[in-house]
């Protein structure tokens, strides 16, 4: 048998076009990702003083040299001279390509006359961590072809023009993905973000009365924690619902200005939540959810002013919408992950419905870096006497932080909830419908949750990208649960139907489109199945 070798595919006629400026932290990762698709790799250096131009150099990127002259838009089109490929793509220096975009994007037919440009998803992190599941995520238009009509307006966030018409160029929306480093606390501060204030001040007083101009100059407010300023900005950002009416309901959808206008109203909301003031919040959120009525963003931040107003009821009910509706848009996926389900425990803990706050909170503990998970999660198993809950609980957030002010408050319970344990035997059944469950202790149960996973993964090697189902048969074989598993980015949904019923209903779901999680580990797993099945009893 002859031998064979990989050959890598050919690359697509594009050119990446960059503009730097002390990009030496993540510029040999962008360069690299970028190196898979594109002939021509671009970067015009706007006056670096560090290792920017060596690293573009050794990476194979051709260098041009021009100063800043105060707009991003002038150095972009700049950069766009340079081009010689049919299409052009457009990084930053604290971004990279997803892994595996090059296999997607030979998916697109670029040789097509009606095709002028793809929106990618843009991944936003916030936390140097840079976890998928706390990013922002925004459509941009990031590959266009290549003509002398295609070129950008604005001096800060630049907006991609045919200039020739006086439009914004149409794009095909598809899931390729960009990661962003750029909002991490360290980057900021080392590109000194801070400072672009100015040109957001100039870029305002030049166009007053440019909504986009007005809602990233709130952002960048927001990000300085200026909330009553921020406000203001977004209070002006809003286009009016009058200039869509000639519009189809697919094309609101897809409209930037929908899109961004709507970002503008739920961050409005959260700056007016910041400084109390809830009624303006719950003002804005009515004008979001009439532009975008799937946006789970928008019920978040409604439902914290309805907290904010002890308003508990109403905070459960659009939070529940959100995270049941199979239809749930996100701009940023951590108002998906964590946000909405942990507002919505606190609702229902302040409601003093501890059973339902119970799930809410145990859902969110994969990756969960917040301490008032735990200490929440501690305080609902210790009335709801689950021993094993409360003990796993305390141990995860004394990891994170074990003099946390809030365990003086948990361990006083806790100390009092263990001596009850000395005197009286807990039950250790759980009820579902006639049958009755005995479960074993959490450590024993997770072991035996971590061998079947093992099982079923070597079993469903081949087809795991999709949703996986089985079932699991108690020893006692009088009820069943159902557990379903989602490849390797997925939460565990927990489902216990009645003895012979056909359906069940889901504690938690996470629509298919949202799911880049990892899955819990089988401790995390465990605790998350024992809360569901007390509330079920």
């Amino acid at each position: 048998m002859m031998g064979s070798s990989y050959t890598s595919p050919p690359l697509l006629s594009i050119s990446l076009c960059m503009i730097v400026k002390n990009e030496a932290r993540y510029l040999e990762r962008c360069l690299l990702s970028a190196k898979e698709v594109a002939k021509q790799l671009i970067v015009v250096d706007t006056g670096s003083d560090d290792e920017t131009v060596d690293i573009a150099r050794s990476c194979g990127a051709e260098v041009y040299h021009h100063p800043w002259e105060g707009s991003f838009s002038k150095a972009r089109n700049l950069s766009l001279q340079y081009a010689k490929e049919d299409w052009i793509l457009i990084l930053d220096g604290d971004e990279e390509l997803d892994a595996g975009f090059s296999e997607s994007l030979r998916g697109y037919d670029l040789s097509d006359p009606q095709l002028e440009a793809l929106n990618f998803q843009i991944l936003n992190f916030t936390t140097d961590r840079a976890i998928i599941t706390e990013a922002g995520i925004i459509d941009q238009i990031r590959l266009f072809k290549n003509t002398p009509q295609h070129r950008y307006s604005g001096l800060v966030h630049n907006q991609l023009l045919n200039i020739a018409e006086d439009r914004p160029l149409v794009a095909q929306q598809t899931p390729l993905r960009v990661l962003h480093y750029g909002y991490t606390p360290s980057v900021w501060a080392a590109q000194n973000k801070d400072a672009r204030i100015e040109m957001h001040e100039r870029a305002v007083e030049q166009d007053p009365h440019n909504h986009f101009i007005r809602y990233n100059y709130g952002n960048h407010l927001k990000i300085l924690k200026l909330y009553s300023e921020a406000l203001e900005q977004f209070l002006l950002a809003i286009p009016p619902m009058s200039i869509f009416e000639s519009m189809s309901a697919e094309e609101r959808q897809s409209s930037s200005e929908i899109i961004w206008g709507t970002s503008a109203c739920f961050l409005g909301a959260f700056c007016a939540n910041k400084i109390k003031r809830y009624d303006v919040s719950l003002s804005l959120i009515e004008e979001a959810l009439c532009r975008r009525p799937h946006l789970i963003d928008a019920k978040l931040r409604g439902a914290e002013a309805h907290i904010g107003l002890k308003q508990y009821h109403e905070a459960e009910t659009l939070l529940r919408s959100g995270l049941l509706d199979d239809q749930v848009q996100v701009t940023k996926l951590r108002a998906l992950h964590f946000d909405a389900p942990y507002r919505l425990g606190r609702a229902l803990f302040l409601s003093h419905q501890r059973s339902l706050a119970t799930p809410a909170f145990a859902s969110v503990i994969p990756q969960c870096q917040d301490i008032t998970v735990f200490t929440h999660l501690c305080l609902c198993a210790i009335e709801l006497k689950i021993p094993y809950l409360w003990r796993y609980a305390r141990s995860r957030g004394a990891e994170l932080d074990a003099y946390d002010p809030d365990w003086r408050v948990v361990d006083q319970a806790i100390m009092h909830a263990e001596e009850w344990l000395n005197y009286q035997a807990l039950n250790q059944e759980v009820v579902i419908e006639s049958g009755v469950l005995t479960h074993l202790d959490l450590n024993a149960w997770a072991l035996h949750l971590q061998t079947g996973l093992k099982e079923l993964f070597d079993q469903c090697s081949d087809t795991l990208p999709s949703v996986i189902e089985f079932t699991f048969i108690p020893p006692t074989d009088v009820g069943y649960l159902c557990l379903s598993v989602h490849s390797d980015y997925a939460r565990l949904s927990v489902q216990a139907p009645p003895q012979g019923a056909k359906g069940s209903t889901p504690v938690y779901r996470c629509p298919e489109r949202f799911k880049p999680i990892n899955v819990a580990t089988p401790i995390e797993s465990a605790a998350l199945l024992l809360a569901s099945m007390h509330i079920l009893t």
